[in-house]
């Protein structure tokens, strides 16, 4: 992974715990794995489909980049196992940084 595609996954993983703790989730584990399984078998509710353009919204303002490439890291980031690793990165800066 290169440190683009570590920033671009940092971002969602720091979209998508602002949208897990709206959720009914008890943790952020928990949530990325119902999404990527959601993803995998195309079975995407209504609340994941809110979540999911939320992100989208966020990566294109800050990258700009296609649709597929976009589907492509959200896809990626959810079905991957670093989802713990980059929840430490977020919560650690928000503690250090909060706003």
């Amino acid at each position: 992974m290169s440190k683009f595609d570590n920033r671009i996954y940092l971002t969602i993983c720091e979209v998508s715990m602002e949208c897990f703790k709206k959720s009914k989730f008890i943790n952020y584990i928990n949530y990325c794995y119902d999404m990527g399984l959601s993803l995998k078998t195309n079975t995407v509710n209504k609340s994941q489909t809110r979540n999911l353009e939320e992100i989208i919204e966020m990566l294109d303002i800050i990258y700009s980049m296609d649709a597929a490439t976009t589907g492509k890291y959200l896809f990626d980031y959810f079905t991957s196992d670093n989802v713990r690793e980059f929840e430490k990165c977020v919560i650690l800066t928000q503690t250090a940084f909060p706003d």
